[in-house]
């Protein structure tokens, strides 16, 4: 617990710091490079896990893992703004399939791994062959999308900034906004253990059933940002967000009942929950385009945001978590969600109309 913990914990601090300047080099060097490293260096861990799969490796290779993500969404996000950064209809639309492969990824990498023969020198080495093709397909198949016309000099030091996302709330009160909003529809994502606990504890569910549940919830993500990136672009970005954070508070109602059939019902009703978040980064890329904001520094400085929420969020949860505990309300975390998602909906309409269109300016499309 102590060596996972400390993992946990210095890859969230890393993320805070590096996410900025991956940003700002993004600016400077193109997209495809940030991914293409980013890329490369989960392969190379895991591939020395394959080879010996001892403590040091494997804890370099969570390390890593529990950051990739999150500059993945950095460059890949960036990319799809330089393409789509003035039409924020059609930047949800391509959002949406991004978030709904990466869920769909998780989601088989559960149902995979249970078919794989035990060990860990297999499962090493399967991940480190996924992530070998995955690197070698962005490398012959992905083309650059920043032009060497629009890039601007690296600035290691304006970069390296671990405070970085406290630049959205000084440009402007839209910027402000959406941030917020951004940050209120995040944090429930990152309850750490807290919803697989309250799972064993209190449904009683034994490692089936929780692999089953979290793989419903991945299947979920995958529904509802495929549907959603379509909605988009029928209903707009402010009708959509209002209808899937309905449906995040629904879902998040049914988990607070304390039920799992109820719980269960709501979170199928409330199927377009999973992708709340596209409104407001969809919009969030287009405020800044119209602000002037390099978008390798804005999809950094929104990463530096969600680093600091993965270190809130699991501390916030855990601890409401043990006091639910002892006052006998056991599902305090979920209430918490109902409020910040209260929030979140209240607060959408205020941000998003007050978020203007960027200007047209000429794009280029992959």
């Amino acid at each position: 617990m102590a060596v996972l913990t400390a993992i946990s914990s210095t890859s969230a601090a890393a993320e805070i710091v590096i996410s900025p300047i991956l940003g700002g080099l993004s600016d400077a060097i193109g997209r495809k490079t940030v991914l293409l490293l980013t890329l490369a260096t989960a392969t190379a861990v895991n591939f020395a896990c394959a080879l010996s799969p001892t403590l040091l490796p494997v804890g370099a290779s969570k390390f890593v893992s529990s950051i990739g993500v999150g500059l993945f969404f950095l460059a890949g996000g960036a990319a799809l703004a330089d393409n789509y950064r003035d039409e924020p209809k059609r930047l949800a639309a391509a959002s949406g399939p991004l978030f709904a492969l990466v869920n769909l990824g998780f989601g088989l990498g559960i149902a995979l791994s249970a078919l794989l023969p035990p060990g860990l020198r297999v499962r090493y080495g399967a991940s480190s062959v996924v992530l070998g093709a995955a690197l070698a397909t962005a490398t012959c198949l992905v083309r650059e999308s920043l032009p060497q016309s629009q890039r601007v000099p690296f600035r290691a030091f304006k970069s390296f900034n671990p405070f970085a996302c406290v630049r959205l709330l000084c440009l402007g009160r839209s910027m402000r906004l959406l941030a917020l909003l951004a940050a209120l529809n995040v944090l429930p994502l990152f309850m750490g253990d807290t919803l697989q606990a309250f799972a064993i504890t209190h449904w009683h569910l034994g490692p089936r059933s929780v692999s089953r549940l979290f793989s419903y919830i991945a299947v979920s993500g995958v529904l509802a940002n495929m549907v959603g990136g379509q909605l988009v672009r029928r209903f707009g970005v402010q009708t959509f967000t209002a209808l899937s954070t309905g449906s995040a508070l629904l879902t998040w109602l049914g988990f607070a009942s304390g039920n799992l059939r109820a719980a269960l019902v709501c979170a199928g009703l409330g199927l377009l929950g999973p992708a709340r978040t596209l409104g407001a980064t969809t919009m969030l890329t287009s405020e800044g385009a119209r602000l002037g904001i390099p978008q390798g520094q804005l999809a950094g400085d929104r990463a530096n945001l969600i680093a600091w929420i993965k270190i809130i969020g699991p501390l916030l949860y855990g601890q409401a978590y043990m006091a639910g505990m002892a006052a006998g309300v056991p599902q305090a975390p979920f209430f918490i969600n109902v409020i910040v998602t209260l929030a979140a909906l209240g607060l959408g309409p205020m941000a998003l109309a007050a978020a203007k269109p960027a200007p047209a300016v000429p794009t280029r499309r992959p």
